[in-house]
């Protein structure tokens, strides 16, 4: 995640007791000998941490995070970090703020870009949905005007989303299918990481489809492949639902080649709603397609498969469980 700076260390005689009120930064260097000190004096816990760094009665310690009293990892949010490690006891999510220019921002397990002595990682998903407006502000919990607030109080805003995807209607082609630009969005409405023209619908095509209805859909990285029968619903001889992403190949089955990228391309990416049992809002897809002709039966078409890519390669890399990802369709 992107590290925003924190105070400046004092230097001298006084960086020591500086250290000693902020003993979960993960500093290893000649001017923590002190907090080193007052470790080493205490026997190790059951999950292997100095004792001072583990005790639950301290409450928020490492940038007022708070602390799980039974492994002694500080919650940000979105991961947990082991202050006796200096670093974060997963992955951060690919993407989100790495840049060419600093190495330091491409190690996903690194607390602070390897900086705690002047920067601090508020962490957390950040996208939220407040009066049906998404907006993006710094950190997991945030009240209505985007001010921290403690999870589960009055009026707070819990996020669990990193990423906000928008298709945004711009107009119409000859068959009445709706198009527009879908875009992949990271930390803020200027942070775009893809973009492309879809389309969707088509009540004037062979379709006689309308276009996916506007709302929010949640997609979820969870990937799969199309690799054999078990894809094929016998009855229809179609692809049977999938509810994350899937990888479309073409393969033979009993002596028969089936290759179903002609209509969906080689990837597609199910978009869940809640209101599923309408059949207005089941079997909607964002997919590619080889098929000549601007229309679908509804799904959302990306024939460039840019953030379709892009989204395949966050769901292998093996995302948390229940990972999702919101789409706005407007």
């Amino acid at each position: 995640m992107e590290t925003v700076h924190s105070e400046q260390p004092p230097a001298g005689l006084l960086a020591g007791a500086w250290l000693a009120q902020k003993p979960r930064l993960g500093i290893h260097d000649q001017n923590a000998t002190l907090h080193q000190a007052i470790a080493h004096s205490k026997p190790l816990t059951a999950s292997g941490l100095p004792a001072p760094l583990y005790d639950s009665r301290i409450g928020p310690r490492c940038s007022a995070k708070e602390r799980d009293a039974e492994t002694g990892l500080d919650y940000f949010g979105a991961r947990y970090f082991s202050g006796a490690q200096g670093r974060f006891t997963s992955a951060d999510i690919p993407f989100a703020g790495q840049r060419p220019s600093d190495p330091q921002t491409w190690n996903l397990y690194a607390y602070a870009s390897n900086n705690p002595l002047t920067r601090i990682d508020p962490s957390g998903r950040n996208w939220f949905n407040i009066n049906s407006s998404w907006q993006w502000y710094d950190g997991s919990d945030v009240d209505n005007n985007g001010d921290p607030c403690k999870k589960g109080s009055r009026g707070c805003n819990h996020s669990d989303y990193s990423y906000l995807i928008q298709f945004q209607k711009t107009g119409k082609n000859q068959y009445g299918a709706a198009t527009g630009t879908l875009t992949l969005y990271g930390k803020g409405y200027d942070d775009i990481k893809g973009q492309s023209t879809v389309f969707s619908g088509g009540p004037d095509s062979p379709a006689k489809s309308d276009p996916i209805p506007n709302g929010t859909y949640a997609l979820q990285l969870l990937f799969s492949k199309v690799l054999s029968g078990q894809s094929i619903d016998p009855r229809t001889l179609g692809l049977i639902p999938n509810f994350g992403i899937q990888t479309i190949q073409p393969f033979e089955e009993q002596g028969a080649k089936f290759d179903f990228t002609w209509e969906w391309g080689d990837i597609r990416a199910a978009l869940n709603h809640s209101d599923n049992g309408n059949k207005n809002f089941q079997g909607n897809y964002i997919h590619g397609k080889e098929r000549p002709g601007d229309y679908t039966h509804g799904c959302i078409c990306e024939r460039s498969e840019t953030i379709l890519k892009l989204l395949l390669q966050q769901s292998q890399q093996k995302p948390s469980a229940g990972s999702m990802i919101p789409v706005v369709v407007k």
